[in-house]
């Protein structure tokens, strides 16, 4: 069982980044993570074809299956033959959303983005890989049922993270108090498997290729926790300026994650083998995790959002902040799908039951 740190270009992006807090710019020898909006709209070196790749910073704050589509669309190519050479650095929120607010990077976590951009940040959502989140509850040999929960030690990525969320919805549904479970922030997935492996956590959520390690292990596999939280899942932001400014390159962006979704759906091999390539999982992992994140792409609008996960997303965010409000009108404010609409046209896609379809 291989478990990869999700973490292998934080330190180097925040040390350049953190200076995006007070609102300055990266200096000229800063390192790729870290490129200003000037130098990212700047024309690349020339690949063998003789054309031009503009460079494209796209943070991810895990390197993990729920980020899949990604290293799908580079490694098909799709980024290229949108014009697009595309960087996936590792980037905490507190790097990534002051980065994407000072236009440092042209793509961040919509989940970070969005809470920022309902205080005020010029932030929007664009784009969603999967219909509801991906997570998977994982437990100790000992852990049966939910209800064996009490009392145990509960492994969240950081406080007010996603999966923070989500455990929190399900300890709702359960009817168990926070008071009678430990929950403890532990880091990405891959630490927090560890944590259950050494016997530091008794249970987490987990994406499903670490799931599938774990369940071959021999520790319980709970079951998705999609209908738990039903939000649009692993989705990016961009500077309202982008939208504006860049419209070739954020439609070029579009289609090639929205190309890649489609590819995962009706390629699941290939998407395997690139998963083993670029997750370090192994094959049998890797081709027992893709059919439990297909299941999660929209066939009517992939890429895209319901208002009702829209809503539901927005009210939960409400909630962790204390936000009063309606949910609808204040997700709408923080989300445009209208670029993702024009790049489904563009596609052939039809989608008839998402938000501004």
């Amino acid at each position: 069982m291989r478990f990869r740190p999700g973490s292998f270009a934080v330190a180097a992006a925040a040390s350049v980044l953190l200076a995006a807090c007070g609102g300055q710019t990266a200096p000229a020898s800063a390192s790729p993570a870290s490129v200003s909006a000037a130098s990212a709209s700047a024309a690349a070196p020339a690949p063998a074809s003789g054309k031009a790749l503009t460079k494209v910073v796209e943070g991810l704050p895990t390197r993990d299956f729920g980020y899949l589509p990604s290293f799908v669309a580079q490694d098909r190519g799709f980024f290229a033959e949108e014009g697009l050479q595309v960087e996936l650095p590792n980037m905490t929120s507190q790097v990534a959303i002051p980065a994407l607010t000072n236009k440092q990077i042209q793509f961040g976590a919509h989940g970070s983005a969005e809470r920022a951009a309902y205080q005020g940040a010029p932030l929007k959502g664009v784009w969603y890989a999967w219909k509801y989140n991906t997570f998977y509850a994982i437990a100790s040999k000992d852990v049966k049922t939910y209800k064996d929960l009490k009392g145990k030690v509960l492994a969240i990525a950081s406080a007010g993270g996603s999966d923070d969320q989500v455990l929190h919805a399900l300890l709702k549904r359960e009817g168990i108090a926070t008071s009678d479970v430990q929950i403890l922030p532990m880091g990405g997935g891959p630490q927090r498997a560890k944590a259950l492996v050494g016997g530091q956590a008794q249970f987490t959520l987990e994406n499903p290729d670490v799931a599938v390690q774990l369940q071959e292990q021999g520790f319980t596999n709970l079951g998705s926790l999609g209908d738990v939280l039903p939000v649009p899942w692993s989705g990016f932001a961009v500077h309202t300026d982008t939208i504006r400014d860049q419209p070739q390159m954020l439609h070029g962006w579009l289609k090639a994650q929205t190309r890649a979704l489609l590819f995962i759906k009706q390629n699941p091999k290939e998407t395997a083998d690139i998963a083993v390539k670029e997750l370090d999982v192994t094959q049998d992992v890797a081709e027992k995790a893709i059919p439990l994140l297909t299941q999660a792409i929209s066939d009517d609008d992939p890429g895209g959002l319901t208002q009702q996960g829209l809503i539901v997303n927005t009210q939960a965010d409400m909630d962790a902040l204390h936000l009063t409000g309606d949910p609808l009108e204040l997700g709408r404010k923080v989300n445009d799908m209208a670029p993702l609409r024009a790049v489904q046209k563009e596609l052939g896609i039809h989608c008839t039951g998402g938000l501004d379809c």
